[in-house]
């Protein structure tokens, strides 16, 4: 293999070429012009010039150049030379950068025809196949954000996923807002109750342990009790009838799903809908023949879940009828698969029990508060109107260009879902606002882009699978379960297929797409990597991608300064940090810089600064004066 790409390098040599072709400034092969000028990602992807450091975007622009071959290329590069007057050095470099990106992919190939790949090569890939992860909020939203502070009571209790806590606290914002506030749109009006399923394996994924500390913190907060319920249709409706605002919890729901499919329950699923809507609902049950028929009426129903289950339980119980009628799609998922920290059992101490009663207490604050207000309308800035038009215009050309018809619903529903998790979001801060921003929209388009839907994704992946009848879904399960990524040997052990049939899969699945086979260099061992785990929603629009690539960043950078903070300290710190900040505030010292870079950022991507620490603090901090 040569030397590294030069990435610098490698942007001056392509950012001409579309912007030259569309000009028609060359004299090139018409038909290679329209292939590079159509091919609408390349060019996004140089003109935001996020692949200079991001590593992910850098190695897809490497695959899509790859399908050019390296004397089209050479010809392209060639005509741009004489007329940008390039020395003769400096084209063959030009060249040598391209050789090496179309060998790039497919560089070493073993005896037998089939690409090799390392150990270290095998293990990123792995973990790129299972890092769908939440944006760290502690990094984007002030400190003292309600969401904030229950993920950090939570952090400090057990190793359940960062993205389990966050839904969890975004759940109990949805409960304690007690269905008084919604915003209202020409097209309809969106409340912002949340159906919420935390999705995991048993035991490791922590889920449970989740629920059980959320749960009776909105317990003791409203002094009300919430119960694992398990209502028939009737039943659900007698309780929506007495008290149409209600909030279910449940650890383990795949028997309460199951149960949803009876006969007894039939229709149970559209009234899970209308509730959600917030539609007045009536429904007439007829009687037996002696009694009259029993008439429910439900007015303005406020419904929130929060459930959780192994995502192979439910989607042993969930089927596409579930969704095709809009319930599935009506959920947000929180399915997160990489490796966690994991932490050691402690005994509770007395800085665990001051931390929970800070959480307590703002629980209860913003109950009372809502619990005392009049119903209420969010409004919102023109800004974030503009904005969240446009996220939602390209999430839709995003999903059209992916052909699948699930996840066109999905983003449908996603759309409504921002909505809900901006006004969440504004709810949470120190002093509740009730005017959605740029901002909160941001923020929450980030996590449905980031998180949520690639988590709907995967699940749909599943429910579409019938691993019984189809030994290509049993073997997408099998290596699936090995965490998108297996061995040959594996396959056919967990498969129980025949050296036959492995080939013939294998054979299918390659053709498809639907599966890399790679020879581990160091083992000689074949593997395979599955290439459907790795689903992710591209935004097309440059300034959409640069404020999303924007926001990642800001987290990235401040958390890499807390950490430095962290480790020259070594010990815990509770002084608050500073919101009400601006750029000028920030001065760049010699003792750290970082806080000038997340400041920059933050003015390009249109946010606050946010949970961003000055020099002078970070200086005490270092210095121990804190």
């Amino acid at each position: 293999m040569a030397v590294a790409i030069d990435r610098a390098l490698l942007a001056e040599t392509f950012c001409l070429l579309p912007q030259k072709t569309i000009d028609g400034n060359c004299s090139l092969d018409e038909d290679l012009i329209e292939v590079m000028v159509s091919n609408t990602e390349i060019y996004n992807i140089f003109k935001s010039k996020t692949y200079l450091d991001d590593d992910k975007m850098y190695d897809r622009l490497i695959k899509l150049l790859a399908i050019f071959d390296s004397q089209d290329i050479e010809v392209i590069i060639s005509t741009y030379a004489k007329s940008a007057k390039w020395s003769q050095f400096a084209l063959s470099q030009r060249l040598l950068t391209i050789n090496e990106v179309t060998n790039k992919v497919d560089s070493e190939v073993s005896s037998d025809g089939i690409n090799e790949i390392s150990l270290a090569e095998l293990k990123n890939i792995k973990m790129d196949l299972n890092n769908r992860k939440m944006p760290n909020l502690m990094e984007i939203l002030p400190q003292d954000h309600f969401i904030n502070t229950v993920t950090s009571w939570m952090s400090g209790l057990s190793d359940t996923y960062y993205e389990y806590r966050v839904s969890s606290a975004l759940w109990l914002l949805s409960a304690l807002i007690q269905g008084k506030g919604c915003v209202a749109m020409k097209q309809g009006t969106v409340h912002p109750n949340i159906y919420i399923i935390l999705l995991g394996q048993s035991t490791k994924s922590r889920k449970s342990t989740a629920i059980r500390k959320i749960k009776p913190i909105y317990e003791a907060a409203t002094d009300t009790d919430l119960y694992n319920d398990d209502p028939t249709i009737e039943g659900y409706l007698e309780m929506l009838a007495l008290n149409p605002v209600q909030n279910f919890v449940r650890d383990e729901v795949s028997g309460l799903m199951a149960k949803y499919h009876k006969k007894y329950n039939e229709g149970i699923f559209d009234l899970e809908c209308n509730v959600y809507d917030g539609d007045s609902v009536r429904k007439i049950k007829a009687a037996g023949r002696d009694k009259e028929p029993k008439e429910y009426t439900i007015k303005k129903p406020y419904v929130t879940h929060l459930y959780a289950t192994t995502p192979d339980k439910f989607t042993s119980v969930m089927t596409m009828d579930d969704y095709m009628c809009g319930y599935g799609y009506r959920f947000l998922y929180s399915f997160p698969t990489y490796a966690k920290e994991r932490m050691d059992y402690e005994i509770e101490e007395n800085e665990d029990v001051e931390t929970w009663a800070k959480v307590l207490s703002a629980t209860k604050n913003l109950y009372n508060r809502y619990q005392a207000a009049a119903a209420f309308k969010f409004s919102m800035t023109k800004g974030a109107v503009k904005l969240y038009n446009e996220i939602g215009r390209n999430l839709e050309d995003a999903g059209e260009i992916l052909h699948n018809d699930q996840l066109d619903s999905a983003i449908g529903r996603a759309q409504d879902n921002i909505l809900k998790l901006a006004m969440l979001i504004e709810i949470g801060r120190s002093t509740p606002s009730h005017e959605i921003t740029e901002e909160s929209i941001s923020i929450a388009s980030l996590m449905m882009i980031d998180f949520y839907l690639p988590s709907f994704m995967q699940i749909m992946d599943r429910i579409l699978s019938d691993v019984k009848a189809n030994k290509i879904e049993k073997a997408i399960s099998v290596i699936r379960r090995m965490g998108g990524t297996c061995t040959r040997s594996t396959l056919i052990q967990n498969g129980h297929f025949t050296k036959t049939e492995c080939n013939e899969i294998v054979e299918a699945m390659v053709m498809g797409n639907i599966l890399l086979e790679r020879r581990v260099k160091e083992t000689k061992t074949l593997t395979y990597i599955l290439t459907t785990e790795s689903k992710t929603l591209e935004m097309h629009s440059t300034e959409l991608a640069d404020m999303f690539s924007n926001l990642r960043k800001v987290s990235k950078v401040s958390s890499l300064a807390n950490n430095t903070i962290t480790s020259a300290k070594n010990a815990k710190s509770d002084k608050k940090i500073t919101t009400d900040t601006t750029d000028n505030d920030y001065m760049c010292g010699s003792m750290l810089k970082v806080p000038c870079v997340i400041a920059n950022f933050a003015k390009d991507a249109n946010f606050a600064n946010f949970g961003v620490v000055s020099p002078e603090e970070a200086s005490s901090i270092l210095e121990g004066e804190m």
